[in-house]
């Protein structure tokens, strides 16, 4: 006797209906259940809802729960078995591959939707099962243009949703601006955005977003001033996008304007807008500015390692800017609170020392660190080879090279010691170098 019964759902009944079992694969999707939905799926053959005549709710519930699950293959293979199809089948399959991150599939799913009702027109023209595309299965579409970023392509599609009428659809036209702007052409998203006769924050965030990510950052911040202009206030996505293109242009004229938005939009308290902040002011060596907000998001609360990317940019900050005491200071919290988020953090505080030719303070670091990379054995070598400490850099190498450090060196360590070997005229030592790369064979192009 076939049993459903999960811990985290009531057993089905053979007499359960299509609903119920709809909503059983709603939640198994919602929990990627595998075990709940094959289970699901054999009692709805068992039932007959899967029949022919039966609606299609049951299959594409079924479709949609196998996806989410990332079952590609026994939703492929459902599909190859479900005799009729409509737009929620499609619409699901194709946002599943743009989940996924393949686009192309994506494409290629939408491309048989169309031959399937073309197919399916003279075959099943009695009882009018031909696919059509629907608002969704175009959001879908778009959104695959959008990641495979092929405007030319994105472009076909726009015009196919002309000629069929959808664009009239403000879901629609929202999916075909956030396309357009992933594909770095802003002027087709701002003259959608312009022709829309309700444009909110979603449609101008589209924009600024995609001009960001394709590097059009002075485009961005054009196209957010228009937004400013429209009488439209910036959310949170918004002003992540600001802060980005402010912060990689080195707009530092910017910086202060923009910081001074957040607060009057109430944003300061939230934690991915303080950081952005945070890495904006600390990357273009505003660092007192990146230290005021980082002491009271990170130091204050002792929550000090909760993001590394916002303390590497902290630590970066300190090193272009010459802020020793402030980099010693966090180095002091560190050690006190006795963790080490990451070898990437230990090697800037390396690279922080050795800025600042603190020979001992690499040292201390380097002989704590719990794992090294190789980014790691090459700042501490070039670190003493610029520090005249060229025989100890010299035996380091060596360790490095007889596979002591469970690494083999690359460029930078041979260039390094070789600058140092060169520098302090020690011909005996290069010409040794030399023959163990010979011996070895080559690192890599020097």
């Amino acid at each position: 006797m076939l049993s459903l019964a999960t811990p985290s759902s009531p057993p089905l009944t053979q007499g359960g209906s299509t609903a119920s079992s709809v909503a059983l694969l709603r939640g198994a999707a919602a929990r990627r259940d595998a075990k709940l939905t094959s289970a699901v799926h054999a009692a709805l053959l068992k039932s007959g809802a899967l029949h022919p005549a039966q609606p299609l709710s049951a299959w594409n519930s079924l479709l949609h729960a196998y996806l989410q699950c990332g079952l590609l293959s026994r939703a492929l293979r459902l599909l190859d078995e479900t005799p009729r199809r409509d737009a929620a089948t499609y619409a699901t399959l194709i946002s599943a591959h743009c989940r996924r991150g393949a686009p192309m599939d994506a494409l290629r799913a939408f491309l048989d939707m169309l031959e399937w009702g073309a197919g399916g027109a003279a075959d099943q023209a009695e009882d009018d099962d031909t696919v059509r595309p629907n608002e969704f299965t175009a959001a879908a579409v778009l959104q695959a243009c959008g990641l495979a970023r092929d405007g030319r392509l994105g472009r076909m599609v726009h015009g196919y949703l002309v000629a069929g009428g959808f664009c009239g659809d403000a879901f629609v036209v929202g999916s075909l601006v956030n396309m357009y702007a992933k594909v770095g052409d802003a002027a087709s998203a701002r003259r959608l955005v312009l022709g829309l006769p309700c444009r909110d924050v979603v449609s101008w965030t589209a924009i600024i977003s995609g001009c960001v990510l394709n590097g059009m950052l002075e485009e961005a911040l054009e196209v957010f001033v228009m937004m400013l202009e429209d009488g439209v206030l910036p959310n949170i996505v918004t002003m992540l996008s600001v802060i980005q293109a402010c912060s990689l242009m080195g707009a530092s004229e910017l910086f202060r304007p923009v910081h001074a938005l957040v607060v009057l939009l109430e944003l300061e308290d939230d934690a991915s807008v303080v950081n952005s902040l945070i890495m904006m002011y600390a990357k273009n060596g505003f660092v007192e500015e990146a230290m005021r907000l980082f002491n009271g998001a990170y130091l204050k609360s002792g929550n000090l390692c909760s993001n590394e990317d916002v303390l590497a940019a902290i630590l970066y900050g300190c090193t272009i800017s010459g802020y020793q005491k402030n980099g010693e200071g966090i180095h002091a919290h560190l050690i006190k609170m006795g963790a080490f988020p990451s070898i990437g953090i230990e090697n800037s505080l390396m690279g922080m020392y050795a800025r600042f030719e603190q020979v001992d303070a690499v040292h201390l670091v380097f002989s704590g660190m719990e794992a090294k990379d190789i980014v790691s054995w090459n700042t501490i070598i070039s670190c003493l080879a610029k520090s005249d400490h060229v025989n100890e850099a010299m035996e380091l190498f060596s360790v490095l090279h007889a596979g002591g450090g469970g690494l083999a060196p690359d460029f930078v360590t041979i260039l390094s010691i070789v600058q140092a070997c060169s520098n302090a005229g020690l011909l005996h030592q290069g010409q040794m170098l030399h023959g163990c790369i010979m011996k070895s064979g080559p690192i890599s192009t020097v």
